[in-house]
């Protein structure tokens, strides 16, 4: 009697375990579920409209549609540009102007690796695409009016713009035949009598380069260090571009200064008194090979400089005295700079430019 009570309170204490355990899992399950975060799209079903916009594209609105789609929220353009292999995508840039009323808002976006692109949470308003190149920002294609759904609504833009392009690859190759390790190649498209000259596209970097254009003509000018400026106008293909050497200029020292007898160095860089207006769209940095040398050392009383161009040019001097092992005094002698012009006969002139020789001796007698 006693072994059957035990088996039947044994039962009853298995069947409020049981039930304990499940209440746990119920509990368990219905916390999680709460803290899951809740779709912003609602309820509604996926849709999918494709419209066409005319040629080179196609529209796609994908997404959901239900009662939280706000037409006042951001909406979304994703997508992808077509091109001819070997265009570099990121050398497009996307512009949007997006209208609305009488307000307009203008927003440029860089390509991705593969063209693609994605806009998030763009204004109400119709919007204009176009597609422009990077430096020039020349307009390769424009679409009007992309038809835009609202919030929640992923409109998709597929654009073609295979032979739009065209693609150019140059071999720069230096003085002696070398590939060139530091070059500026300038393009622009193919002028015409009365267009202005300015190179609006330029790169830098060791060769070769392969540039991209709106245009199927283009001029090209290249500058490197050591090397004369090379213009080729009308370019249709690509092809190898020879540099020459540049223009010799010989400097000599006064015959009363004697560097190695004063202990120190005497150096001089060259710099162009005026620029060249038609490569004002690079920066500073890159203009400078065009317009300073790199700095000469006199080793003994003349030394020959390169130059890329004809013109006038600055003679800026600087002495340098070794005062340790790893410590070197810069004696600035930059009171007023010497000029020498550079023609087409001067490589046989030995020019002997203003040297400020009085700041020079005080220099020395301070340090």
């Amino acid at each position: 009697m006693q072994h059957r009570y035990s088996r039947r309170l044994l039962g009853r204490a298995s069947v409020l375990a049981f039930m304990f355990l499940a209440a746990l899992v119920f509990l368990a399950l219905f916390v999680g579920s709460s803290k899951m975060p809740e779709s912003r799209s609602g309820n509604g079903s996926k849709g999918r409209v494709w419209e066409e916009t005319g040629s080179g594209q196609s529209v796609t609105k994908s997404g959901r549609s239900g009662p939280e789609a706000s037409p006042e929220a951001g909406r979304v353009l994703q997508g992808q540009v077509r091109l001819d292999d070997g265009v570099d995508p990121r050398t497009l840039l996307m512009k949007l102007e997006v209208v609305d009323g009488s307000s307009t808002m203008s927003l440029v976006f860089p390509l991705g690796t593969r063209g693609d692109f994605s806009v998030m949470d763009l204004p109400p308003g119709n919007v204009r695409v176009t597609f422009v190149t990077g430096q020039s920002e020349d307009a390769v294609h424009t679409i009007e009016s992309v038809p835009m759904e609202p919030s929640g609504i992923v409109t998709r833009l597929e654009v073609d713009l295979r032979e739009g392009l065209h693609l150019f690859t140059f071999e720069v190759l230096g003085p002696f035949g070398e590939p060139a390790t530091d070059v500026m190649l300038f393009w622009r498209r193919a002028r015409e009598e009365g267009e202005p000259d300015i190179y609006t596209n330029w790169v830098r970097g060791p060769s070769p380069h392969a540039i991209t254009s709106t245009s199927e003509w283009i001029d090209v000018a290249v500058l490197a260090s050591g090397a004369r400026v090379l213009e080729v106008p009308a370019l249709s293909f690509s092809r190898p571009l020879q540099l020459r050497e540049g223009y010799p200029v010989r400097i000599a020292l006064p015959e009363e200064v004697h560097p190695a007898d004063d202990g120190v160095s005497v150096a001089l860089r060259l710099a162009a008194l005026e620029f060249d207006p038609r490569f004002e769209r690079a920066t500073r940095r890159g203009r400078g090979l065009l317009e300073e040398t790199g700095e000469y050392v006199i080793e003994g009383s003349e030394v020959e400089c390169i130059v890329p161009a004809l013109g006038v040019y600055e003679v800026r001097w600087r002495a340098y005295r070794e005062v340790s092992r790893d410590g070197i005094q810069i004696l600035h002698l930059e009171e007023r700079p010497g000029r020498v012009e550079v023609s087409p006969g001067s490589h046989a002139t030995l020019f002997r430019p203003y040297f400020p020789l009085e700041l020079y001796r005080s220099k020395l007698k301070d340090s």
